[in-house]
């Protein structure tokens, strides 16, 4: 599952599963293949944050869970910061197929692991929008992607935007890079990530003895039981997107309320 339009989607802390921001823009590496950061904020005056990719515990149609550990200033970040000061520089790539200009490249798809998968391209504000497979890059000069003669031959027109579904653990997406920093902090000793969490579903021991129910907080027991089945990105996934789904449904609720 590879996710699009990330813009403006929700960011929340995962910790206390409260709202911190809006995405507001993406970090790619120079040559568009990795998402290196997200870049947030609260309001519009207020200056940007950045969350590198192993701050960013789930990334969701939903929103998106945070490790406020990596929740700091973009000016503190030197390296990001550049990157996105060249990249906004640069605007809207331009996109050109056999010599022809086809549109500009206004967005990307992110797999689970944090590569860029696909190019979203769209010829002017209302024009055609169709999705280039990042292999059919050639090379990327001067503000011009240059794509393979092929490049439109494979294309795909863009997905329409996801729709607000019921958020499950199943559906999310959960970085591969993120999943294996929260597993290695489990695995060495520093459990609070997940210590006192909602458990996704009942932990048994070696002798099927239940040692914690679904919903109920997760123990030291219960980790180690998860952790010697090598279970730990997929309690980490899960434990995620509970806290997501949550934290979208407070607000979604505090929304209402405001309304009436």
């Amino acid at each position: 599952m590879d996710l699009e339009d990330l813009t403006r989607k929700p960011v929340f802390d995962l910790e206390t599963e409260r709202f911190v921001g809006y995405v507001v823009g993406v970090v790619l590496d120079p040559q568009r293949t990795e998402l290196l950061a997200v870049l947030t904020r609260t309001r519009f005056a207020r200056p940007k944050m950045a969350v590198p990719i192993g701050s960013i515990a789930l990334m969701h149609k939903e929103g998106v869970m945070i490790e406020k550990r990596g929740f700091r200033w973009l000016a503190l970040y030197p390296s990001l910061w550049r990157l996105a000061r060249r990249q906004r520089k640069e605007g809207f790539l331009v996109a050109a197929c056999r010599g022809e200009q086809i549109g500009s490249v206004v967005d990307y798809s992110v797999s689970a692991q944090g590569r860029v998968t696909h190019l979203i391209v769209q010829r002017g504000m209302i024009g055609k929008t169709r999705r280039i497979r990042r292999d059919k890059v050639r090379a990327i000069e001067d503000g011009t992607v240059l794509l393979a003669d092929d490049a439109l031959q494979t294309a795909k027109p863009k997905k329409k935007p996801l729709s607000a579904g019921g958020l499950v653990a199943s559906a999310a997406v959960l970085l591969g890079r993120g999943a294996a920093q929260a597993a290695h902090r489990v695995k060495s000793g520093t459990r609070s990530g997940l210590l006192g969490k909602s458990s996704p579903w009942t932990i048994q021991g070696e002798d099927g003895r239940t040692i914690v129910s679904e919903g109920k907080p997760l123990t030291e027991e219960a980790l180690a039981a998860e952790s010697a089945r090598g279970k730990m990105s997929e309690l980490a996934a899960a434990v995620a997107a509970g806290s997501l789904g949550r934290a979208v449904a407070k607000r979604r609720k505090k929304a209402a309320n405001e309304k009436t």
